[in-house]
């Protein structure tokens, strides 16, 4: 078991969006982690124990990252966060802050953090990643618009004040040129959106992420951190030390 890196999207209440939670099966959830002795830590803590081979300490952590960067984040799960003194990591669509969702028909008046607001979250201890600059398919682009998505948003992420350079891709969808790339481009993880390891996959930049819906409830939530639901230590242990060999 563990480490287990939450994907969540908006933290709302009464949407159509099926990856939207409301904040209070939200709470509920993060609270029954931390009574049942989980703890909350960073992405880049994470992916420091695995370079140092600390697989063993993963079993009980827990990541927290969020999608897209919508404004419900500021109002709503932050301050839940924040009362539970748990981290965690926005991407953010770089080009887009202020704006509307354009890409989810299911959320297209839901808005986004504008800049002032993103680094408002920062100075509260967020961490910060890319979710590119456009929400592009990275694996249906050419190699050029890979470049651009991937180095702007970079560029916005340190312009941003942050130093951990992490990766969310969009739709979930990469291949093992994007993959490439996002090394290139100078990232540090990259996450995806499946509970699996991907076959073929290196390193870090596919780490595998627990999507969490709207209409889960908290039976559905924690049957997600029985012993079979994922192997992530081992699984990522064994590729990280085949790596490294």
């Amino acid at each position: 078991m563990g480490p287990f890196i939450l994907m969540y999207h908006s933290i709302a209440e009464g949407s159509e969006d099926p990856y939207t939670v409301p904040p209070n099966k939200f709470e509920e959830q993060l609270s029954w982690l931390i009574e049942r002795g989980f703890e909350a830590v960073s992405l880049a803590t994470i992916v420091n124990l695995l370079k140092i081979g600390e697989y063993k300490s993963l079993r009980t952590k827990i990541v927290f990252t969020f999608d897209d960067g919508y404004k419900d984040f500021l109002t709503t799960a932050l301050p839940i966060l924040l009362h539970y003194k748990v981290p965690a990591t926005v991407f953010i669509v770089a080009g887009m802050l202020g704006d509307k969702v354009s890409w989810n028909s299911h959320s297209k008046h839901a808005q986004l953090m504008s800049e002032d607001e993103i680094r408002h979250i920062k100075a509260q201890g967020v961490s910060l990643g890319s979710h590119t600059m456009t929400h592009s398919n990275l694996a249906k682009v050419d190699e050029k618009k890979v470049y651009q998505e991937l180095v702007d948003s970079h560029i916005t992420l340190r312009d941003l004040g942050e130093s951990f350079y992490a990766l969310s891709y969009p739709w979930g969808q990469w291949t093992n040129q994007v993959l490439n790339a996002v090394k290139v481009a100078g990232y540090e993880c990259a996450v995806t959106a499946s509970r699996k390891m991907p076959l073929g996959a290196t390193e870090y930049y596919c780490l595998p992420r627990v999507g969490i819906k709207g209409d889960m409830n908290l039976k559905s939530f924690q049957t997600l951190f029985d012993g079979s639901a994922i192997e992530f230590a081992r699984k990522v242990g064994r590729v990280v030390k085949n790596f490294l060999q």
